[in-house]
């Protein structure tokens, strides 16, 4: 439960974060690959700092590293969805992604969920189709925006993968977390790069 309030409360931050950098006009590949840059960074010296082996399994790079891509292609789709929907709607589609690894808990493992991971799934497949709807300007209906909503529906599924992938990794039994998050950092760092240079 930690993690996950730990993991909701950063992610929301950088968010935040973002969305100041760019009314501030900075550019948001920038701001990416400063992330990216940092994490990679961090997860190497927490590598080197448990004493293990440097030598990494291929499940750990090549699943690390397709996560990776992923994180980086969600990153931009996150960015002009914070102009057009803002931090809160963004990022909350960006966590409701949860659902994916549910499912697949569900179907691909045959675990079982609780009452209230049930009511909470539920409850969060009900909020999907609501964070679609844009406010109409001076009127209390709403509208779709179909643009935005491609958007949030791609964002959802990009993630959705990704977190997939990450649990899939974890039930390989591989005791390479800092390498696999190295690997997918790493990667993101590239494809987050090649945005920055389209867009200097």
């Amino acid at each position: 439960m930690l993690a996950l309030m730990a993991a909701t409360v950063f992610s929301s931050a950088f968010g935040l974060v973002l969305g100041a950098a760019m009314r501030r006009r900075c550019n948001p590949w920038a701001v990416g690959m400063v992330n990216y840059v940092t994490a990679t960074a961090m997860q190497l010296a927490r590598h080197a700092l448990s004493g293990a082996p440097w030598e990494a399994a291929p499940q750990t790079l090549w699943m690390g590293a397709s996560v990776g891509v992923l994180y980086a292609v969600n990153y931009v789709l996150f960015v002009p969805l914070l102009s057009r929907r803002g931090v809160s709607i963004t990022s909350a589609m960006s966590r409701l992604a949860v659902i994916m690894p549910m499912l697949a808990s569900l179907i691909l493992w045959h675990e079982r969920a609780t009452l209230p991971q049930t009511a909470g799934g539920v409850l969060s497949l009900i909020a999907l189709p609501l964070l679609t709807l844009a406010p109409a300007p001076r009127s209390a209906e709403h509208k779709l925006d179909l643009a935005a909503a491609a958007l949030l529906v791609a964002l959802l599924l990009g993630n959705g993968f990704s977190m997939v992938i990450t649990k899939t990794y974890e039930r390989t039994g591989l005791n390479q977390q800092a390498l696999f998050l190295a690997a997918l950092f790493g990667t993101a760092i590239l494809v987050c790069g090649l945005a920055w240079w389209r867009n200097r």
